[in-house]
């Protein structure tokens, strides 16, 4: 992926001075599938159509007409060795909202949950870890941060992402739509120097 000039590998880090962060692969939806079921209590939905009108944008959540659509999409990041215990990360995505023909928006918004794998239970907790409401999406890309709670988090600990997309629009022709499109997903957090 390319950002500003600059070239960045999904997965690879980046470092300053005892901050880290890590670019997240965009291979979202990949590991689950409709009905199974990684959480306690919790069901996966269907993995969303990958939306080739916005090849822009990995992730796009696309509404037609008068209503509102949402897309979940999960994936999973392990805290490298480098990651000091029970610090808290800071979860960042660009985000933006596109709006064509007659539509009017009503809401655009990203919301994260975050659940740490429990090893003595064998399963993510159904605890979301996530301490940041829904961020609201701009008509220009902008950074959508979220706050993950570092406690009980040690270096190597899995942690399933949910990330949830709404797009809410009115069109009076029914043909107007509304976009919501996301790139660039980075983790944050102190690392050891």
């Amino acid at each position: 992926m390319v950002m500003d000039g600059v070239t960045f590998i999904p997965g690879r880090r980046l470092q300053q001075r005892g901050a880290e962060t890590i670019i997240l692969p965009l291979s979202w939806g990949g590991m689950f599938s409709a009905g199974e079921v990684p959480l306690s209590g919790a069901t996966i939905p269907a993995i969303p159509a990958y939306d080739t009108a916005v090849t822009v944008y990995p992730l796009c959540t696309t509404q037609t007409g008068t209503g509102t659509s949402t897309d979940i999409w999960w994936t999973i990041v392990i805290l490298p060795s480098i990651y000091l215990a029970a610090i808290d990360l800071t979860l960042m995505m660009d985000g933006i909202y596109l709006l064509t023909g007659d539509a009017v928006l009503v809401a655009a918004t990203l919301d994260l949950e975050a659940f740490p794998y429990d090893s003595v239970n064998g399963d993510f907790s159904n605890t979301d870890i996530n301490a940041t409401a829904a961020q609201a999406l701009a008509t220009a890309f902008a950074t959508e941060s979220f706050t993950l709670t570092g406690t009980n988090l040690t270096a190597g600990q899995p942690i399933l992402l949910r990330f949830t997309s709404v797009i809410n629009i009115t069109s009076a022709g029914a043909a107007g739509t509304g976009r919501n499109g996301f790139n660039f997903p980075r983790l944050s957090f102190s690392g050891k120097e």
